[in-house]
């Protein structure tokens, strides 16, 4: 298997093992040791660690959340994933001072993650997404329709 095949398969593998599956035991095994998320949650860290804080609240907010890839590119050490997330929101949201919010949705959105492989490892991620779409299904963003 050529180089850019195996990083393909990794960053599926990726998706499937840890993301699909809401697991984060065999997280350290994808991730490179000096391991950088360009794209972290506000107040985390861009290290392994804030990563990992951050999906174990994703995971926690969205119990059955699925990534489906749309697209996928691979150019020399960087993986770029386009994907559709869909999951139900049934206890709620944190909000802003902590309390749950709650929601009760089956919410779908768009994004795009890039990864920069080395060695067989994870060494950057990049995610970007649909936040206003996202932010419009939980209705906190009204739909602004403007007329020309």
């Amino acid at each position: 298997m050529c180089r850019t095949e195996r990083n393909r398969k990794l960053l599926a593998d990726f998706f499937e093992v840890i993301l699909n599956a809401r697991d984060l035991t065999p997280l350290s095994s994808f991730l490179a040791p000096d391991f950088v998320n360009r794209t972290p949650l506000p107040g985390s860290s861009c290290s392994a660690e804030g990563f990992k804080r951050a999906l174990t609240i994703l995971f926690c907010s969205y119990h059955d959340l699925t990534y489906t890839w749309t697209n996928c590119i691979v150019i020399d050490e960087r993986v770029i994933v386009r994907w559709v997330a869909e999951a139900s929101h049934p206890g709620g949201l944190i909000g802003k001072k902590g309390v749950l919010v709650p929601i009760g949705r089956k919410l779908r959105w768009r994004g795009e993650t890039t990864a920069r492989i080395r060695d067989g490892h994870i060494e950057e991620w990049t995610t970007h997404q649909d936040v206003a779409s996202l932010l419009e299904q939980l209705s906190y963003m009204p739909l602004v329709l403007v007329e020309n």
